[in-house]
């Protein structure tokens, strides 16, 4: 089985030929457990599966691993991101290897045209997230990642255990922020409503009239409240933006006295454990 097994070969436009112990990456079928005809007088033992009308239900991807149509259209249906969680795509490769799922082979013409038709999109939009997680990892001024290695796969990897992609929640657009105070639970990387700068500037404003009418949503030094008292949070965190003290310290939640009282000056919304990202201003001195 796997990438040393030597090339299929095929009868006609409907049979695949695969090692008879060779079994589906995704559910762990051998290739004889199910229907197949014997190869005679092979060795090691040959066995050959039908494809139906639709591709299936064996497949050859170019990594030399085989599957199930099937099971990988199911894979992909269960792995896709959900409201509010970060956007990921382990489902686009190949559960053994982790090369990418593809069809090259020109005597599965069809399973390739199924196989692309039903990934296109994701990996267009991986793509995207790849690019959008650069971009915030170069020029972020909080997330920002210094000395971002050289190797594209290093930089990518390094990104990744820090920064994450989601979809906004309220427009639906790609947004990055980081995820590197995360305990690593998967609740961590959640919100209840994930909402991006520009949206989550646009309810804040909604539900708190006394704001200024400032537009910071286009500034690229925006500045945050800590959700936990009344500070300039220096830290995006997947569980609540934090000043320095909350950060390193106790997760100590401060009330806001209100009115001349509140150091920061500022209508805000109620300090509490809960991940808000209320922003009070800019860095940049430009917006108005």
């Amino acid at each position: 089985m796997g990438c040393a097994a030597s090339a299929p070969r095929y009868f006609g436009c409907s049979e695949l030929v695969l090692p008879a112990d060779d079994t589906c990456v995704v559910c762990m079928e051998t290739a004889e457990e199910g229907p197949h005809k014997e190869v005679a007088n092979t060795t090691p033992k040959l066995v050959t599966v039908r494809q139906d009308c639709y591709g299936g239900p064996w497949l050859r991807l170019d990594c030399g691993h085989a599957c199930h149509l099937q099971c990988v259209s199911a894979r992909v249906d269960a792995c896709r991101a959900g409201p509010n969680e970060r956007l990921t795509f382990g489902h686009l490769t190949c559960a053994t290897c982790r090369a990418d799922i593809k069809i090259s082979d020109p005597e599965q013409g069809f399973s390739a045209r199924k196989l692309k038709s039903l990934l296109r999109k994701d990996f267009k939009l991986r793509n995207q997230v790849k690019v959008e997680l650069l971009k915030h990892a170069q020029e972020d001024p909080v997330d920002k990642i210094e000395d971002l290695p050289e190797d594209e796969a290093e930089a990518e990897a390094l990104i990744e255990r820090k920064i994450g992609a989601f979809r906004c929640m309220q427009c639906c657009q790609i947004f990055c922020e980081s995820i590197a105070c995360a305990d690593g639970t998967e609740a961590n990387t959640r919100d209840d409503n994930k909402l991006c700068q520009p949206c989550r500037l646009q309810n804040n404003r909604k539900t708190h009239s006394l704001c200024k009418p400032v537009d910071f949503s286009k500034c690229s030094e925006s500045l945050y409240k800590c959700d936990l008292c009344c500070s300039v949070a220096v830290f995006r965190c997947a569980d609540y933006f934090q000043c320095e003290k909350h950060h390193s310290g106790p997760k100590n939640l401060e009330l806001c006295l209100g009115g001349r009282r509140c150091p920061l000056q500022v209508a805000h919304p109620q300090n509490a454990f809960k991940r808000v990202g209320f922003m009070i201003g800019c860095g940049c001195g430009k917006c108005r």
